[in-house]
């Protein structure tokens, strides 16, 4: 699959005239998915590093929005190779990491200095002074078991200082755990790519494999915030993302197609309970808001 050349032009620079408006970054599994994402609308991409890393040529006119996700636990063995094709893509062009750690996202910046270097929500921003410990960072994403008045006090105390931008993931599923257990090589052959876990009250839970054998167990019902997306713009949010890893070309183009239309506030002549349905029909298990209604307070 091959990007469209009026791609390329169609996506905005990084600016600091354009952080001012809305900024959709969409994180993905394979090369084609990325593809589909950027023709749908998003602003930035991450391809999540594999230890098979997929040729990326056909995103070579857009390297400067694409970026290389790193997994939140990495050996060090596997950190050499993933250094390694950072290298590659970095002479190519590509100048994002996203991270979920802050040792591993000074380390890519250390090597690699004009690296642009992100945080996801494994970095557990909770305060202020873990916004400030990313400092160098071009957005952090706060943790998905922070309340809306959380998120609200957050962005009002950050808007006073320096730092990253705050991003928010807006759909996708959420980690419940990472386990080295290879749950995967029980998968009937499929590599895991259809595997999940059921528990005593019959919910499943998805599963998401590493080459390394290393599982990924995700949560029964998908993280959305859809409802909220107005009240979180008025906060200050301005970076939304959808986590899209292992969901097909499918799934990361029409949910990309409609977050962007969301956050633009561009109907196009569909109304928001008509984007509603398509988002919550095409939510695995259907949806969840995670912590956004009880926080951390509610969790004592």
């Amino acid at each position: 699959m091959q990007l469209d050349d009026s791609i390329r032009a169609e996506i905005p620079d990084h600016s600091e005239q354009m952080v001012q408006h809305p900024m959709l970054v969409t994180i993905v599994s394979s090369v084609s998915e990325g593809v589909t994402a950027l023709e749908h609308g998003a602003d930035l991409v991450y391809l999540l590093w594999h230890q098979s890393c997929e040729d990326v040529s056909p995103l070579s006119r857009c390297f400067d929005k694409i970026g290389i996700m790193i997994p939140g636990v990495i050996r060090s063995r596997e950190l050499d190779s993933c250094v390694e094709d950072i290298r590659k893509m970095h002479a190519a062009g590509i100048r994002h990491v996203l991270v979920d750690s802050v040792g591993i996202g000074e380390y890519v910046h250390e090597l690699f200095p004009d690296i642009i270097v992100s945080g996801y929500y494994g970095l557990a921003i909770a305060n202020n002074a873990a916004v400030q410990a990313c400092e160098p960072f071009l957005f952090c994403t706060l943790s998905p078991e922070l309340s809306e008045q959380e998120i609200h006090d957050l962005c009002r105390v950050h808007q006073q200082k320096t730092g990253p931008k705050l991003a928010i993931c807006c759909q996708g599923l959420i980690e419940a755990i990472v386990t080295e257990d290879k749950v995967c090589r029980f998968a009937n052959g499929d590599g895991g790519r259809h595997l999940a876990l059921r528990d005593e009250k019959k919910y499943s839970f998805p599963v998401m494999c590493e080459d390394s054998g290393r599982t990924h167990i995700l949560n029964s019902s998908e993280h959305c915030l859809f409802d909220e997306c107005p009240a979180l713009q008025k906060s200050g949010i301005k970076w939304f993302i959808i986590d899209a890893r292992g969901r097909g070309e499918k799934y990361t183009g029409v949910m990309t197609d409609l977050w962007k239309r969301v956050i633009q506030n561009n109907l196009s002549g569909d109304s928001l309970a008509e984007i509603r349905e398509k988002i919550m029909g095409m939510s695995s298990g259907g949806i969840t808001r995670s912590g956004y209604r009880r926080g951390l307070a509610g969790m004592k």
